[in-house]
């Protein structure tokens, strides 16, 4: 056992000090030197778990930002792509002199039908090929072969 001589600050100054100890000696019904051991005990407690919480934050964080960076990569190629077809059709329209537009709640054109139906075809395409993707690798063991789960693409 150590012996350390400490000086703790009257409690006019700081709640920190004297009176703190006094609390704690009541709370946990022990002499000085032991409720410093308590209060030293609580606080290595309480630094673990915040380590732990930021490390959880920082796991969550690096886990989404993956996914959100490619979500925002192909937010901004859709909005290009939205955009350069803009551009496109008004072009379309000057040129043809079109005064009028008809909105495809009015009358959808068989060429804006099939595509719709084609992209609708890619992205069910590519929901599946995602899928399966992510059921092997969650169903698949680890194989002897570099610790690889044998899923492809």
């Amino acid at each position: 056992m150590a012996r350390l001589h400490v000086t703790l600050s009257e409690p006019i100054r700081t709640p920190y000090g004297i009176a703190y100890l006094e609390a704690q000696m009541k709370r946990f019904d022990c002499n000085a030197s032991k409720a410093i051991e308590h209060v030293f005990e609580e606080h290595a407690a309480l630094m673990a778990e915040q380590e732990n919480h930021e490390r959880l934050i920082e796991n969550t964080y690096q886990r989404f930002k993956k996914d959100l960076d490619i979500t925002r990569i192909r937010s901004g190629h859709s909005d290009k792509n939205s955009q350069i077809i803009i551009e496109l059709l008004n072009t379309i329209i000057f040129h043809n002199k079109i005064p009028k537009s008809i909105l495809t709640e009015q009358m959808q054109t068989t060429p804006v039908a099939e595509a719709k139906q084609a992209v609708e075809s890619r992205i069910q395409g590519y929901m599946e090929r995602r899928a399966s993707k992510k059921y092997n690798q969650d169903t698949t063991p680890l194989s002897t072969n570099g610790g690889t789960t044998g899923a492809t693409e």
